[in-house]
């Protein structure tokens, strides 16, 4: 049985705790990623990853479950948006990747395409939007979880699916391994 911490990096990102084997799945649990509110310049603040609320998620899982792995979802320069958007993208990333090798969590980098075609083998689904897929797929997998990020939430957040997905790619690769 693996315990596997999986990780969309983004601001709308998510980070899910999978334990179980692929068969199996015994725990899921997913929260929103952890943000810090900065101030960027006089009178302006933005939403951050928080190194701070990362660190003790990460630490307080470990202490009560043994993480054996963290899959993170790798990030990439997009053509066409903003440099400070891509730098606090690249910035959420490092911090991410910096934390688990500061904990001597082993960590794999997982291209987004490469778990999104560990779902879509034998999928049969209409829907080309892969954003809406990742929530199809997780409730299929993980019908008891909550994709919502918060209470007032309406609508399912891919972000919160995506990191249930990597995590669960996780386990599966994690076994053949």
């Amino acid at each position: 049985m693996a315990c596997i911490v999986g990780v969309d990096p983004g601001i709308r990102g998510g980070v899910s705790l999978v334990i179980g084997e692929p068969d199996k799945v015994t725990m899921a649990q997913v929260v929103p990623m952890p943000l810090a509110r900065v101030m960027i310049r006089k009178g302006a603040s933005k939403d951050r990853v928080s190194d701070n609320g990362f660190f003790e998620l990460l630490r307080d899982w470990d202490k009560s479950f043994h993480i054996d792995a963290v899959y993170i979802e790798k990030q990439i320069v997009i053509r066409g948006q903003g440099m400070t958007s891509n730098g606090v993208t690249m910035e959420g990333f490092g911090l991410i990747r910096g934390i688990c090798t500061g904990l001597a969590m082993p960590y794999e980098v997982v291209p987004a395409k490469n778990w999104q075609a560990f779902y879509q083998k034998g999928d049969n689904e209409d829907e080309k939007d892969i954003k809406k897929l990742s929530v199809i797929w997780a409730k299929k997998l993980f019908p008891e979880a909550s994709l919502l990020r918060s209470k007032r939430s309406r609508t399912d957040s891919d972000g919160l699916s995506d990191a249930l997905l990597i995590g669960y790619y996780g386990i599966c690769s994690w076994v053949k391994d």
